[in-house]
Order: structure tokens, then sequence, then C-alpha cells
């Protein structure tokens, strides 16, 4: 098991990374509250566990909300929030067919995440390295093509047919990917996380 620890200003993509497990564990309670009528408080042992694709990250991420919604419940905002990394412990479905109303739930928010993230650096990113996406880090032009994915349903949309391939971890696409849905069948929150991660190393 491997800690990860996210800090504010440290990290460009704190605050949506807070946002991100706050919210998923809070839906997580009620969720529990309204099938069953009860539901207990996160202590400090409890954990919930986001899973990544096998082929791309091969691991799984656990989040202890305890700490994060104490903060917010007395309106403050934390400034650190810790991860833990770990492999995969269960064969996940490669290609699921329908996602669940949870997967949806997640899958939206962690794209409006990264959405976000995006733009509040991307002018950053061209005045440093200019307005020809060839010229930026790679990370950063793979992350462009998932923004316009994430802005598009959720589907890869590559206008020039003649741009080049983006690649990061196993990944790549160009233009031959066009209309393929990417959540959960090539990136999760997992990804997205370590995405937004290694872009924001690139940035600064």
């Amino acid at each position: 098991m491997e800690d990860f620890i996210f800090e504010k200003p440290k990290h460009g993509f704190f605050d949506e990374l807070v946002s991100y497990f706050a919210s998923i564990s809070s839906l997580g309670t009620n969720f529990e509250l309204q099938k069953t009528g009860r539901a207990e408080k996160w202590l400090p042992e409890h954990y919930l566990t986001i899973e990544g694709i096998k082929s791309v990250t091969n691991c799984e991420i656990r989040f202890y909300p305890h700490d994060t919604l104490n903060e917010i419940s007395i309106n403050s905002w934390p400034n650190k929030i810790r991860l833990q990394k770990a492999p995969l412990t269960k064969n996940i479905p490669e290609h699921p067919i329908v996602l669940n109303g949870i997967q949806k739930l997640h899958g939206s928010m962690i794209q409006s995440a990264f959405i976000h993230f995006y733009e509040r650096y991307v002018s950053e990113v061209k005045l440093k390295f200019g307005e020809n996406t060839m010229n930026w880090p790679a990370v950063w032009n793979f992350g462009r093509v998932i923004r316009n994915a994430f802005a598009h349903g959720g589907e890869i949309k590559i206008e020039n047919p003649n741009s080049p391939k983006v690649s990061w971890s196993s990944l790549e696409y160009d233009s031959t990917f066009n209309g393929r849905n990417i959540m959960y069948k090539d990136i999760t929150p997992v990804e997205t996380i370590f995405l937004m991660d290694e872009m924001d190393k690139q940035r600064r």
C-alpha cells in the first residue's frame, strides 16, 4: 500500500480532488440511508475504494472520508487529503456494457473535475509552451484530447484527421478512435486522478 498526500496550494487540482471524494462519500451515505432507512457515520478507519483499469494503471485507490467530511461539516476546507494506492485486488470487466447509476454519477463528477482543472491552467500552458499543441508536454496534449472527450459525452472527438496520436500510459488516440466512449472502458476516476497529477507536475 502506497500513501499519496495531496496539499493546497502545492497541487493545482486539490480542490477538485476534495470535491470529488467528499461528494462520492456523502452520496454513498445518503444512498444507504435511502435504501435501508439508516446509515452510519464515517469513522477514521473506514475507507472507500475506487478501481482503475487493469491494462492502464492496474491499481485501486482508497480514501478515508472521516477527516475531510469533518472539516467540511463545520464549514471549513481541508488543506490536505490522503489517498492510498494498491494493486487491483479483483478482476474488473474490461468493457462493461451498461453503467450502473453510481458509476454514471461518479463518472460525471470526475469528468467535470478534470474539465475544470484543465480550463483553469490551459492558458498558463499556452503561455509557457506556445499555442501549437505539438509543442506542449505529451501529457498535456493527451489531456487535451481527454478534456474534449469529457466535454462530448465521454466520446473521443478529434477533428483533424491528420493529427498525430496522443498517448499516456498504455492509452493512445487519433482520429480513428472518434466516437469511442472511453469512460470505464479506457479510463476511470483512478486514471483521471493520476493524469491530473502528471499534468499538474508538467505545468509547473
